[in-house]
């Protein structure tokens, strides 16, 4: 069934897409998933694969981790925020490059006609991605800590510091990716989550003051939780 065209709820919430698409794209350009559940759009960006996953961090953006503890074997992270829709829709996946969505969303900049819903069409044609064969579960999420906006603001600001004094002068793409995919793969401090999930609250705009962030797990994935959105990760 071909994925359907979606109707938004308010120009708004396809600004807060755009948006949101933007910052994901500063650091990984491998495309995003949509998910319709209802009356609720799911989208999911990948920001970090590494060993069997088959992918690599392709930053474009310093705001990476401080060092901690040896990376992890496998894992992937992913941020993820829900838009409402006007409409129940299916249950539907489909997969498309970041900038196919965002040509979309910034048409819909313009003011919308009186009383009528925003709609992005649908792209002609989906992306192959392997992260998106790991889709996280939407339920079973037990609680294991709770942390402030602030903490994991810092965490994050720590790493842009740990990361510059770990580059040489004038280093190469491939260095910048391997400093970066060691700490982002580090382990947040007291926690068994991926130091990458605080930087990615941080990059995402998902961090509001005063605001607690839940830190949350179900078999093998693990989430921080905001009202703006989720950082999800997956490791073995």
């Amino acid at each position: 069934m071909p994925f359907p065209n979606l109707e938004f709820i308010d120009s708004e919430s396809v600004r807060d897409l755009g948006q949101f698409l933007a910052r994901a794209r500063s650091i990984n350009d491998d495309g995003v998933m949509l998910q319709t559940v209802g009356t609720a759009l799911a989208t999911y960006v990948p920001l970090l694969s590494v060993g069997n996953f088959g992918l690599q961090l392709l930053g474009k953006n310093d705001d990476a981790a401080s060092a901690g503890e040896q990376p992890t074997d496998a894992m992937l992270l992913l941020g993820m925020r829900v838009s409402r829709l006007a409409r129940d829709h299916e249950s539907q996946i489909g997969v498309y490059s970041i900038g196919d969505i965002t040509d979309r969303t910034a048409r819909l900049d313009d003011p919308v006609s009186a009383g009528a819903a925003p709609v992005i069409p649908a792209p002609p044609a989906e992306k192959v991605a392997s992260w998106a064969r790991h889709v996280p579960p939407r339920s079973g999420w037990e609680l294991v800590a709770e942390f402030s906006s602030e903490e994991i603001e810092e965490h994050a600001n720590q790493a842009i510091e740990a990361v510059a004094k770990a580059l040489p002068a004038n280093p190469g793409g491939a260095v910048v990716q391997t400093v970066r995919e060691r700490i982002w793969t580090s382990r947040l401090e007291q926690t068994s989550l991926a130091l990458g999930a605080a930087i990615a609250m941080k990059t995402l705009g998902f961090l509001t003051p005063g605001e607690p962030v839940r830190h949350t797990r179900t078999g093998a994935w693990q989430r921080l939780s905001a009202s703006k959105g989720h950082v999800l990760v997956f490791s073995r």
